[in-house]
């Protein structure tokens, strides 16, 4: 029971971080006033206006996927980690897909023997840190798990 209420709070926040890296919904912001002006027709088309990731980005963004996907498998689930491959562009956990990898990101692994001690790392080329881990407790940080 303590398990699963952690691994929600510790969602949550992953959440509010994906949030904050790009991830959210955009809200509206059309007052009133605003609503009776004509219409304004975007200058870009919507994959010219897809956020562009820099830097160290992709690989934060792709680690805290990795993260919540292990973290909700292990709300139901005991034992080692479930295995994390990418297939066709895709992170797959277990064989069902889970999300996209962002382009320059690399899979690194995921380590540990169960729930308590498990910790997931990509690595980007391109990136000032290169690699990110993301552990069980929640701990987010540049590295390789064990390294």
């Amino acid at each position: 029971m303590i398990r699963r209420a952690l691994a929600a709070g510790a969602l949550f926040a992953s959440v509010a971080l994906m949030s904050a890296c790009g991830g959210s919904t955009p809200t509206s912001t059309t007052t009133d006033s605003a609503a009776a002006q004509p219409s304004v027709q975007p200058s870009v088309t919507p994959s010219e206006a897809a956020p562009v990731y820099k830097g160290d980005q992709p690989a934060e963004w792709d680690v805290t996927l990795l993260w919540q996907a292990v973290a909700i498998w292990y709300v139901d689930n005991d034992g080692a980690p479930p295995a994390i491959t990418v297939e066709g562009g895709r992170y797959l956990l277990n064989g069902t897909d889970i999300g996209p990898v962002t382009p320059d990101v690399q899979f690194g692994g995921l380590t540990g023997t169960g729930p308590d001690d498990w910790c997931v790392w990509v690595t980007n080329p391109l990136g000032d840190q290169k690699d990110f881990q993301h552990a069980a407790a929640g701990s987010y940080e540049p590295g390789k798990c064990g390294s």
